[in-house]
């Protein structure tokens, strides 16, 4: 499966190459590798042009908000911990329908707690997606969301600066060693 094999990409959609690249491939769950997004935008403490996201998709049957819901409290309850919350806020995102901004707000995050942020995108896989993968999506149905690395290690970390992950400054990279 092509999907696996890749490393790292310059593409601004992980999902739209893994469907073009994988049809048969989304008849499993799938997970994906790291994926290096490039944008044009200027940069400040929590904007950066380059960041690291790590997406996820999983295609079955029977897949619904409600196994969205799941897998992202269990995600965000692992990383922030047992008090942590979520909500799930409509947006757009080509591949996803519907789709959703995904909050998190955590009494653990300094000067940050007890305040919704967002933190990612998320959604039920499109069903016209399902279709180009050759899937019919009366009997599969899946989820995807995407979020930054940079963006959850500045949370665990109390981190406030995303330009301090690309200065090279050895004193900063050297606690994550």
């Amino acid at each position: 499966m092509s999907c696996f094999a890749i490393r790292s990409l310059l593409f601004g959609a992980g999902l739209a190459l893994c469907v073009s690249e994988t049809p048969a491939a989304a008849q499993e769950q799938l997970r994906y590798p790291q994926i290096i997004h490039y944008r044009y935008e200027a940069t400040d403490a929590s904007h950066e042009h380059t960041f690291h996201q790590v997406e996820g998709l999983w295609i079955d049957r029977n897949v619904t908000l409600a196994d969205l819901r799941g897998v992202l409290d269990f995600f965000v309850k692992e990383t922030f911990g047992a008090d942590a919350e979520i909500r799930l806020r409509p947006s757009f995102f080509p591949f996803t329908e519907p789709s959703f901004e995904m909050d998190l707000r955590s009494p653990n995050l300094g000067r940050l707690s007890d305040r919704w942020l967002e933190i990612m995108g998320c959604g039920l896989v499109d069903p016209k997606v399902l279709e180009l993968c050759g899937l019919d999506p009366q009997e599969w149905s899946g989820l995807a969301f995407g979020l930054g690395l940079e963006r959850i290690a500045m949370l665990v970390h109390g981190i406030d600066d995303i330009r301090h992950f690309y200065n090279n400054d050895t004193r900063f990279l050297r606690q994550f060693a």
